[in-house]
Protein backbone atom coordinates (compact mmCIF):
# COMPACT_ATOMS: atom_id res chain seq x y z
CA UNK A 1 0.00 0.00 0.00
CA UNK A 2 1.16 3.74 -1.00
CA UNK A 3 1.07 6.25 2.01
CA UNK A 4 2.67 8.71 0.19
CA UNK A 5 0.10 12.14 -0.26
CA UNK A 6 -1.16 12.53 -4.29
CA UNK A 7 -0.03 15.56 -5.77
CA UNK A 8 -3.39 17.15 -5.37
CA UNK A 9 -3.44 16.56 -1.88
CA UNK A 10 0.48 17.61 -1.71
CA UNK A 11 -0.82 21.18 -3.16
CA UNK A 12 -3.67 21.56 -0.47
CA UNK A 13 -1.33 20.56 2.51
CA UNK A 14 0.99 23.63 0.78
CA UNK A 15 -1.78 25.75 0.60
CA UNK A 16 -2.96 25.18 4.00
CA UNK A 17 0.40 25.82 5.58
CA UNK A 18 0.82 29.32 3.45
CA UNK A 19 -2.63 30.55 4.62
CA UNK A 20 -1.65 29.38 8.21
CA UNK A 21 1.70 31.27 7.45
CA UNK A 22 -0.05 34.61 6.56
CA UNK A 23 -2.88 34.52 8.88
CA UNK A 24 -1.79 33.60 12.29
CA UNK A 25 0.80 35.02 14.46
CA UNK A 26 3.04 32.93 16.57
CA UNK A 27 1.10 33.26 19.20
CA UNK A 28 -2.61 32.34 17.81
CA UNK A 29 0.08 29.91 15.63
CA UNK A 30 0.75 27.76 19.24
CA UNK A 31 -2.75 27.99 20.22
CA UNK A 32 -2.14 30.61 23.13
CA UNK A 33 -5.87 31.42 24.70
CA UNK A 34 -6.39 34.91 24.85
CA UNK A 35 -9.42 35.64 26.50
CA UNK A 36 -10.59 39.38 25.26
CA UNK A 37 -12.72 40.85 22.85
CA UNK A 38 -9.93 40.91 20.37
CA UNK A 39 -9.49 37.59 20.66
CA UNK A 40 -13.00 37.03 19.76
CA UNK A 41 -13.10 39.11 17.08
CA UNK A 42 -10.16 37.72 15.50
CA UNK A 43 -11.57 34.13 15.76
CA UNK A 44 -14.82 35.60 14.41
CA UNK A 45 -12.93 37.08 11.23
CA UNK A 46 -10.54 33.80 10.80
CA UNK A 47 -13.77 31.45 10.72
CA UNK A 48 -15.07 33.78 7.96
CA UNK A 49 -11.96 33.30 5.88
CA UNK A 50 -11.73 29.57 6.28
CA UNK A 51 -15.71 29.54 4.83
CA UNK A 52 -14.87 31.49 2.22
CA UNK A 53 -11.88 28.81 1.69
CA UNK A 54 -14.49 26.21 1.55
CA UNK A 55 -12.87 24.45 4.47
CA UNK A 56 -15.28 24.55 7.35
CA UNK A 57 -17.83 21.30 7.46
CA UNK A 58 -21.15 22.18 7.66
CA UNK A 59 -23.12 20.29 10.74
CA UNK A 60 -24.44 16.91 10.55
CA UNK A 61 -27.81 15.83 8.93
CA UNK A 62 -30.24 14.51 11.54
CA UNK A 63 -31.67 11.14 10.67
CA UNK A 64 -34.34 12.18 8.41
CA UNK A 65 -31.15 14.41 6.17
CA UNK A 66 -32.93 17.39 7.57
CA UNK A 67 -31.47 19.77 9.24
CA UNK A 68 -32.81 20.42 12.85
Amino acid sequence: MDYRFTAEQEKFRTEIRVFLKQELSADEEQGEEIASDEAWAFAKAFQKKLAAKGWLVPHWPNRTGLAG
